[in-house]
């Protein structure tokens, strides 16, 4: 009898004290953040004062909510910030690192270094397909990452200078930018089957290819920015089973978010953000929302889940920035400081 109860013993404090992996420690946790805000300050590159900022509903301002989780500052250039499962992605670029935050709890999880052979691959921007991450590095390669491990499973090698992604029938849509390599900018979107993680082609879109998005009904458009002098810039749908291309009538344009099934245009000529319907190729709403009154407008950023949509103004990119909310009616919510230059927001419910 007293045996019995030994090894009933033994083996409870064994279970007990089993490592046990990251996501299953995330669902044990029963705390909570308060609601509000986080938001991501790209900040200088080369100073090291990237920072997220978060703030809660009862108007409490966190300037250096990661310093505080994490013990340590976010570091240098935050690029992207993205939410997966239970857990929030931020790509920060020069420190090359990722850092992990719980999303349900606020809590640090973890820094991935993202470095290869001691030298930094530079990460961009994050996106998600399954159990894994894929990370677009300026060295040229897209690295895996396995989201319950947190470590970088495999590297795909691509085109020059990779920057944002996205997945659409199976494959991996990467923009190349050659942008590292000016005058000798990239042109080509890489096409990365996820299935064989392997690059399966390249298509042609033009002269530095940036910013890469895929609408509600799962139309891609590629943002080729051009040469900034002799080669303008336009926007490029992609069809993500033929690959064939198609570029929009679009002019006088600084940036582009996707709207449901339509396009924001942040446009120049009439300092504003409009709505441009891709199936009648024209502005239904030329002139959304105003952004005379912005200093230095850095980007807009749609949440299709909670039905808000915010605008980043980087303020002379020297100075604390500011981020404002809508609701999709164009009708104006809050608006608050933040650091400098505000580039992502995500939303604590």
């Amino acid at each position: 009898m007293h045996f019995k109860i030994t090894l009933l013993f033994v083996f409870l404090v064994f279970v007990s004290c089993r490592k046990k992996p990251v996501d299953e420690l995330e669902n044990e946790t029963t705390v909570t953040w308060e609601k509000g805000f986080v938001v991501l300050n790209e900040g200088l590159f080369q100073q090291n004062n990237s920072t997220l900022t978060k703030y809660t509903e009862g108007g409490v301002y966190q300037s250096e909510y990661f310093q505080k989780i994490a013990g340590k500052p976010l570091g240098d250039t935050g690029n992207d910030m993205q939410v997966y499962g239970n857990k929030i992605y931020i790509v920060v670029n020069v420190s090359s690192s990722i850092e992990v935050i719980d999303r349900i709890t606020g809590k640090y999880i973890k820094q991935i270094p993202m470095l290869w052979n001691g030298q930094a691959k530079q990460p961009r921007y994050i996106t998600f397909s399954g159990s894994k991450a894929y990370v677009s590095c300026f060295d040229g390669f897209v690295d895996v990452i396995d989201t319950s491990a947190l470590t970088v499973s495999k590297r795909i090698k691509i085109g020059n200078n990779p920057e944002q992604m996205v997945v659409s029938n199976g494959n991996l849509f990467i923009a190349n930018s050659g942008g590292l390599n000016f005058p000798n900018l990239d042109s080509t979107v890489s096409v990365i089957n996820l299935v064989t993680e392997v690059e399966t082609q390249k298509i042609t879109v033009g002269l530095n290819p940036g910013a890469l998005k895929i609408t509600a009904e799962g139309r891609i458009i590629v943002h080729s920015r051009g040469d900034f002098s002799n080669v303008e810039g336009r926007l490029v749908e992609i069809n993500s089973t033929n690959y064939q291309t198609t570029i929009l009538p679009i002019n006088n344009f600084k940036a582009f978010e996707t709207f449901h099934n339509q396009l924001f245009i942040a446009r120049e000529d009439i300092n504003a953000i409009g709505i441009w319907d891709l199936n009648l190729n024209l502005y239904t709403m030329p002139a959304f929302i105003e952004t005379q009154n912005l200093t230095t407008f850095y980007g807009i950023q749609h949440d299709a889940i909670n039905q808000k949509i915010y605008v980043f103004d980087a303020n002379g990119y020297v100075n604390t920035g500011k981020v404002i909310q809508y609701n999709e009616s164009g009708s104006q919510g809050f608006v608050f400081n933040s650091g400098l230059i505000p580039n992502r927001i995500y939303e604590i419910k």
